[in-house]
């Protein structure tokens, strides 16, 4: 999947921590200023609820990203998510960047946000540690210069800058891009954010847009999947900076897109797309990343007829006598574990209108520990909840027994049968946030979470969505 500078962040997600009634780390699927990589926490729990970071964006002319500004601010909420406390970094000055930022927990609580300088729009990125007690802004260094993290060419909206962490919080790994040509940034940093090692890379025969997700494990390796034309490619880069590549086969087929899971007794997964024919994506996967980077358990699925059939009325997917497969623009999986250990797996397929921002938009729902009726479908008609109708992204949240799904669409659309097509809409259409839960019998139930006829809207949808886990 490559990336689409149309593909604006139409659902507002960035990350958030998980309440206590859910198994696992949440998963965010969204292309993010021109490519794939999964999404930054931006809450953690504390000892008297959770902390989140607020970011207030000032632009001095309209709508010119390059004189933008931030005010970055730390969030205290109770258990109910009620804002308690608001302590701002640098006393509220405008002295941050474009670059979202990003809260992270482990030795220490630490604001990662990006420092615009004097010469420079970007900048360098900047490590804010945060007092566990007050929650109050401490000492404050620049991880990365700008010198440093800087490439030639390339809009400010088609960047990424993403900090992971492994397990232990022995280590974060850095990752910026633009899916502008081979180049991107990789640091590999100690629990005190400073580095081990700092370097620009490149992955042989991929671009930028190529890169489909990264992990990092407990030993400071940081892992990355990536597909192109010539294949699935695996990049391990370890904890001395040494690097290997190597190609992931499925034998009679090629992979379309790979998502990495890592599981709470930190085994990683690799789970998505696969081309059994040339081109279309009709079958998905699962399999285990072993020690020596070789894949087992590995268990292959065709999409099966009746979901496409279905995606084909609404022009997400191709059928016919001889091929079938999804050929939507954005074809976006992620896959998850529920508490159970059952593997599930949700699929995007969507398609763009460009002149009038209208799209359709498939949810495939995999669970690929079932013998029979693996698939379940959410079909609908894409509305951003915050902004005017395009492409959707979504939100997995897995439990005991089932996964919930935060996605946008239009309202009235909860009242459509699931069987039944969706149709495109006379004037203007109400953006909604559904929630949708998956059992493992496949039976899907929606409602809506917040709807913008109702002023929802006022509240962040990570706030909304981080709302209804601790109160459901």
């Amino acid at each position: 999947m490559t990336g689409n500078m149309k593909t604006v962040l139409a659902f507002v997600f960035t990350c958030l921590f998980f309440s206590d009634s859910f198994s696992q780390a949440p998963a965010f699927a969204f292309p993010s200023y021109g490519f794939t990589i999964r999404g930054n926490p931006n809450f953690v729990k504390v000892k008297n609820g959770y902390l989140g970071v607020r970011q207030v964006e000032v632009s001095k002319k309209f709508q010119n990203p390059y004189s933008i500004r931030s005010i970055v601010s730390v969030i205290n909420y109770n258990e109910k998510m009620v804002e308690l406390s608001e302590n701002k970094l640098s006393g509220g000055d405008l002295e941050y960047s474009l670059f979202k930022p990003q809260i992270v927990k482990g030795n220490k609580i630490w604001v990662i946000c990006g420092d615009p300088g004097k010469s420079w729009d970007f900048g360098s990125i900047r490590a804010t540690e945060i007092d566990s007690q007050t929650y109050s802004p401490g000492a404050s260094k620049i991880i990365v210069t700008a010198e440093e993290l800087q490439e030639s060419g390339g809009a400010y909206a088609s960047y990424q800058l993403r900090i992971i962490s492994s397990p232990n919080a022995k280590y974060h790994g850095l990752f910026y891009g633009s899916n502008y040509g081979n180049k991107f940034f990789l640091a590999c940093l100690n629990s005190e954010f400073e580095p081990i090692w700092k370097e620009k890379k490149t992955i042989p025969k991929i671009e930028c847009d190529d890169i489909n997700d990264l992990s990092i494990n407990d030993e400071g390796e940081i892992i990355i999947t990536s597909v192109s034309k010539s294949g699935g490619t695996l990049s391990i880069y370890k904890v001395n900076n040494s690097e290997t590549h190597q190609k992931i086969n499925f034998d009679n087929a090629e992979p379309g897109f790979i998502d990495i899971y890592r599981s709470k007794l930190g085994d990683i997964y690799f789970g998505g797309t696969l081309f059994k024919d040339s081109k279309y994506e009709n079958a998905v996967f699962v399999a285990k990343l072993e020690k020596d980077y070789t894949l087992s358990n590995v268990k292959q699925l065709d999409i099966s007829e009746d979901i496409l059939e279905r995606l084909a009325k609404d022009g997400l997917a191709k059928t016919d006598n001889k091929k079938n497969g999804l050929t939507g623009n954005h074809i976006q999986p992620e896959l998850m574990q529920q508490g159970d250990g059952r593997f599930k797996l949700v699929i995007e397929s969507t398609y763009e209108k460009s002149a009038d921002y209208k799209g359709y938009g498939g949810l495939i729902i995999v669970d690929l520990d079932k013998v029979e009726n693996q698939f379940s479908l959410i079909p609908r008609f894409v509305v951003g909840f915050n902004m005017r109708p395009r492409i959707n992204q979504f939100v997995v949240m897995p439990s005991l027994n089932s996964i919930t799904v935060f996605y946008s669409d239009n309202e009235a659309n909860i009242d459509v049968d699931l069987k039944d097509r969706y149709k495109p809409l006379n004037g203007k259409a109400i953006g909604a946030i559904i929630v949708a839960t998956i059992d493992n019998d496949g039976v899907i139930k929606r409602k809506i979470m917040a709807s913008r006829a109702n002023k929802e809207e006022s509240r962040t949808t990570v706030e909304l969505i981080q709302a209804y886990m601790i109160n459901n």
